[in-house]
Parts: C-alpha cells; sequence; structure tokens
C-alpha cells in the first residue's frame, strides 16, 4: 500500500512540470531574483498570447500563508498584447532554483486581465511574447 502511495505521488510530480523542452531567455537580474522567459513556451490562441515565465529567488522564500519555503516559481500567464493587458493563470513553486527540486506548491490562479504598466517586470515579459514568431 505505501508504495502504491509512493509511486502515485511521484507520478504525480513528474506529470506536474511542462513536458516541452524549454529554453529559458532571462529578462533581468536584481539582488533579490532573476526572471526568465520560456520562449518554447509562447502559444497565440487567438488574440491572446500564452507563455511561462520564472523567477528565481537567491534566497528561500516562505509562502505567509502555507509555511511552505520555495526557491523558485514558474508562472503560466495570458496576455492580450492588442489592449496590453494579462492574467496570471497558475504558479508552481519549487524547492530549488530554476525551477528544479520538489514541487512545494501549486496554485490556480483566476481573475480579470489586470492593465500591464509600462516599465513593469509583466511589461518586459509581454514585450518578448508578444514578438515571439
Amino acid at each position: 500500500m505505501i508504495r502504491t502511495a509512493g509511486l502515485a505521488f511521484a507520478a504525480t510530480l513528474v506529470f506536474a512540470v511542462p513536458a516541452h523542452a524549454s529554453e529559458w531567455k532571462q529578462l533581468a537580474d536584481t539582488k533579490v531574483a532573476r526572471l526568465s522567459i520560456d520562449t518554447t513556451s509562447v502559444h497565440m490562441d487567438g488574440p491572446k498570447t500564452r507563455f511561462q515565465y520564472r523567477i528565481d529567488a537567491k534566497t528561500p522564500q516562505k509562502n505567509p500563508a502555507t509555511g511552505k519555503t520555495y526557491r523558485s516559481t514558474v508562472i503560466d500567464m495570458t496576455v492580450s498584447c492588442a489592449e496590453k493587458s494579462g492574467a496570471m493563470t497558475q504558479l508552481l513553486a519549487f524547492s530549488e532554483p530554476e525551477g528544479k527540486g520538489a514541487l512545494v506548491d501549486r496554485v490556480s490562479l483566476r481573475g480579470a486581465p489586470k492593465t500591464i504598466v509600462a516599465g513593469s517586470s509583466d511589461d518586459m515579459l509581454m514585450k518578448v511574447a508578444c514578438t515571439a514568431k
């Protein structure tokens, strides 16, 4: 019984991350974190563009709501290039930098798209995603 549960948990972790080969392009590097976009994840879906980006924290971070510690997050985002708005749809938190290590948390995010502020990290991400071929 324990072995079966362990295998099921391991299978959950294997399928929790994207199956495509990622190509991460670093967009920013601060004292606190690095911001990167997976250029292979950029896909047009009608007027919307979907992609993944990653934030790698320089030091371990703690989610105050859950108490869980993580070092990187991989976020799914959908933007409207024409309207300059976007919304995060899912967040995966990992124990190690670069989206590696154990999957610490998975959060589905729902909400109305928000206007993307010029010069923000979301603006940097949108510019790359909206000019990808």
